[in-house]
């Protein structure tokens, strides 16, 4: 259950006439208010659409397959094969960790500041932090370096 659709929507109803359609009822649950983090570490696998929650899941080391488009859909972070497949192969799947690192890192340096999806954080931000004047080509330059580094060979790839 997204956080945003809480107080909006109760998809009960759309989710039990989908898992009866496609003869999977008895595989699907659905919660909210649950931890996430909690989910994730008894997980053998997880699966996304687009959601940070995909992010979460590789910080936790969990195989990770996402079906639509997000940043972190890479090679040797992610699952890249079809979902069939996925279910039976998740637990063998291993994660490039040195390649999550410094996606990781990226992230954290380029595209983060603390805050909130409910408070946008503002130049004169009480937390001492600025938004400085990144050049984007720089910026996604260094990001394809990252993700195209290969740690065996010491070089890019």
């Amino acid at each position: 259950h997204h956080p945003r659709d809480r107080a909006y929507r109760d998809y009960t109803k759309f989710i039990k006439n989908l898992s009866r359609k496609y003869n999977f009822k008895d595989r699907v649950f659905y919660i909210h208010d649950a931890h996430l983090p909690t989910l994730i570490d008894n997980s053998i696998g997880v699966v996304v659409v687009n959601s940070s929650v995909g992010l979460q899941a590789l910080d936790h080391g969990k195989p990770t397959i996402v079906l639509g488009k997000a940043i972190y859909k890479k090679e040797g972070l992610v699952y890249t094969g079809s979902l069939d497949v996925f279910w039976k192969e998740a637990q063998n799947f291993q994660m490039d960790k040195e390649k999550f690192k410094k996606f990781k890192e990226f992230l954290l340096f380029y595209s983060q500041m603390n805050g909130s999806l409910h408070k946008k954080v503002s130049k004169e931000s009480y937390t001492g932090l600025i938004w400085e004047d990144y050049n984007l080509e720089d910026c996604l330059g260094l990001y394809q370096l990252i993700m195209n580094y290969n740690a065996e060979k010491d070089k890019c790839i």
